[in-house]
C-alpha cells in the first residue's frame, strides 16, 4: 500500500501521513519510498473522548473503526488482553466483522457492520446501552447499566 492510497482510504493529505509517520503502525520506511501494510490505517484522534468508562471505550473503538483509523488499547488507555477481549465481544456482538486483511495493529483487521452503522448516530448513551445489550445477548451476560 502506498503514501497515496492510504490518502484516499484514510481521508487525510499525503503531507499529514508524512508529518505523522512515527505514529503510523505498519509503516516501512526504505531509501526511495514508504511502503505500508495492507490494512493500515491513520491514527484516530483521541482529543474528544472522557474514556472513563468501559462503554465510553466501546464507542471509541467502534467509532474510530468505522472511519477506518487507527485505534489500539494504548489509545483506549487499557491493557492488551482487555482490548482483545473488547473486539471479541463486539465481533460476537455482530458490530464487527473481519475485514481479510490480517493486519495485526490495533483493530486494523476488522472493519464494523451494517448492525453497528444503524445504531452509529444516536446519543452515546443510547449506544453504549444497545453495544451492552448485544454483547449481553451473544454473551448470555447481565447487561451494563451505565
Amino acid at each position: 500500500m502506498t503514501i497515496s492510497d492510504l490518502a484516499d482510504y484514510s481521508g487525510v493529505t499525503e503531507k499529514r501521513i508524512r508529518e505523522n509517520l512515527g505514529g503510523i503502525q505498519g509503516c516501512i520506511k526504505s531509501q526511495d519510498d514508504i511502503v505500508f501494510a495492507e490494512g493500515t490505517r491513520f491514527p484516530y484522534n483521541m482529543g474528544n473522548y472522557k474514556l472513563n468508562n468501559r462503554g465510553k471505550r466501546y464507542c471509541a473503538l467502534l467509532s474510530a473503526t468505522c472511519r477506518c483509523q487507527y485505534i489500539d488499547h494504548k489509545m483506549l488507555k487499557i491493557p492488551k488482553t482487555s482490548f482483545i477481549a473488547m473486539l471479541e465481544e463486539l465481533k460476537n456482538a455482530g458490530y464487527l466483522q473481519d475485514n481479510g486483511t490480517g493486519n495485526l495493529f490495533g483493530a486494523n483487521r476488522y472493519d464494523t457492520t451494517f448492525q453497528y452503522e444503524q445504531i452509529r448516530q444516536k446519543r452515546v448513551e443510547t449506544r453504549i446501552r444497545l453495544i451492552s445489550e448485544a454483547i449481553a445477548k451473544a454473551a448470555h451476560l447481565v447487561p451494563i447499566v451505565v
